[in-house]
């Protein structure tokens, strides 16, 4: 079906205002600099962010001491919470966007922001353009002209057929990094009450 008038208008804005904002394609290379800032957006559902966890887990390891930040879907920010690799999980409070979320985001100053495979809707895409983040980070998919807002991102990279999630969103690490990966198993943290009531039993 087609898109609708407001759909299409946001997209056009998200074009144009990917032009203006700060926008840097070099490398943020592996450091242990505690001031950098990195967002992960995985908001496609709690099997997505499964395999977005070896993206987290390779963050963490190319940058330890960075502020590591995760965006995803209340169940998914559920399971992630005590996830010590993560700095903050921020749980979307309103799948169509959110204004207080893009104020968030953007007085983070987040240095660069990846979006995991199957984070492509232009709801989720406005958080990242409108937040200002200077390096953004996502994956080619087959828009239609008119849905087709991948020019507001600094890289966009297509996906080789048949490779596997995980290994796809590794690949948007390793341009940011300009460094190789490593696939980590996939992980999810049991929350920290359940751990505890378990115990207790």
């Amino acid at each position: 079906p087609d898109s609708s008038a407001a759909k299409r208008f946001a997209v056009r804005a998200m074009r144009l205002y990917g032009r203006v904002i700060p926008s840097d394609t070099s490398c943020l290379e592996p450091t242990d600099s505690p001031s950098l800032r990195i967002l992960i957006q995985s908001m496609g559902g709690i099997g997505n962010t499964l395999m977005a966890t070896p993206l987290i887990a390779e963050a963490r390891r190319l940058y330890p001491n960075a502020q590591i930040d995760l965006l995803t879907s209340p169940p998914a920010a559920r399971l992630l919470e005590s996830d010590d690799r993560i700095s903050n999980v921020i749980p979307d409070p309103n799948p169509g966007g959110d204004v207080r979320l893009i104020r968030k985001i953007r007085s983070t100053r987040y240095d660069a922001a990846v979006v995991a495979l199957n984070a492509h809707l232009s709801k989720f895409a406005m958080r990242i353009v409108f937040g200002r983040i200077p390096r953004r980070l996502m994956h080619g998919y087959p828009f239609r002209p008119y849905d087709d807002f991948s020019t507001a991102y600094t890289s966009v990279l297509e996906r080789p057929d048949g490779q596997h999630d995980v290994l796809c969103n590794l690949d948007l690490l390793q341009i940011l990094a300009g460094s190789p990966t490593e696939a980590a198993p996939l992980q999810l943290s049991v929350p920290k009450d359940v751990a505890t009531q378990a115990r207790k039993r």
